[in-house]
């Protein structure tokens, strides 16, 4: 899927936190803050956003409102098949999403390209003549490959984040995806790492976009959608795992989040 996003209010067009697909995000023009997996990036125009399938990401506006991008998604199974086109060429180059940096920023030069090869992705979904399937592939493939030499030629391209402010919500955000299955309180991570709880609140808003309660309750029922489908395990241990003791609180939480009740959920997808 591609959409191609114009506008000159302040809209998140990433309404999803998170989705099983692999995601371009594109600026052609304007400026915004892109919080990808556990750092937020300032982005312009010519910068391209890599979100690997189902991690966290959330666009949020700056003062300047207008702005244009082109976003791709595409299933595991689509990335998976052209790969192996590129790893045919040479084993040793980097995997796209696995071992890039979230954020690449490219000169006047390279965005014409990447630009092209967007307008060409846009035309082939479009207007679906024969071999639209086969021409995007092609696309899709002359585009990373056209990314890993960018990237191998220059190294620097890569944005770092904003400040040490943005490095240090970024370790905490570290610290919260690998303990988010423990009793982690705003109070114990604001002692841990130094800093006041209603300032650690405030700021985690500013910079990631999601409040610290939002965040941790998405970690969770995203673990919890995933033990669902993948295992036979019961809720209450399902929601144990995840770190609820409260059964009742676990259901209301889920079902807030997803429309459906725990087992019902399970039920829906065939478990």
């Amino acid at each position: 899927k591609i959409w191609h996003h114009k506008t000159s209010k302040s809209i998140d067009i990433s309404s999803d936190p998170y989705h099983d697909s692999y995601e371009l995000y594109y600026l052609v023009s304007g400026e915004q803050y892109f919080f990808v997996k556990d750092k937020t990036y300032y982005i312009k125009s010519g910068d391209l956003v890599f979100v690997e399938a189902g991690a966290l990401h959330k666009i949020m506006p700056t003062k300047i409102h207008t702005h244009e991008s082109i976003k791709i998604n595409f299933s595991r199974k689509f990335f998976n098949h052209f790969i192996k086109e590129i790893l045919a060429i040479n084993s040793n180059v980097p995997l796209p999403f696995d071992n890039y940096p979230n954020v690449i920023r490219f000169s006047d030069d390279n965005q014409k390209t990447i630009e092209d090869i967007f307008h060409k992705v846009m035309a082939e979904c479009s207007c679906k003549k024969r071999g639209h399937a086969l021409y995007i592939k092609i696309l899709m493939i002359e585009l990373f490959i056209f990314l890993i030499r960018t990237l191998e030629e220059s190294p620097h391209l890569y944005l770092v984040h904003p400040s040490p402010l943005h490095n240090k919500i970024s370790d905490i955000i570290r610290y919260i995806n690998n303990n988010y299955d423990h009793n982690l309180s705003l109070i114990s991570l604001s002692e841990k790492f130094n800093i006041s709880p209603y300032y650690l609140s405030r700021v985690f808003k500013e910079i990631t976009g999601f409040s610290y309660t939002e965040y941790i309750s998405i970690l969770r029922i995203k673990k919890a959608k995933e033990l669902l489908m993948k295992t036979q395990l019961n809720v209450t241990e399902i929601a144990k795992m995840i770190g609820y003791n409260n059964i009742n609180q676990f259901g209301r939480i889920f079902k807030n989040m997803t429309g459906i009740p725990p087992t019902a959920f399970r039920k829906a997808n065939n478990i």
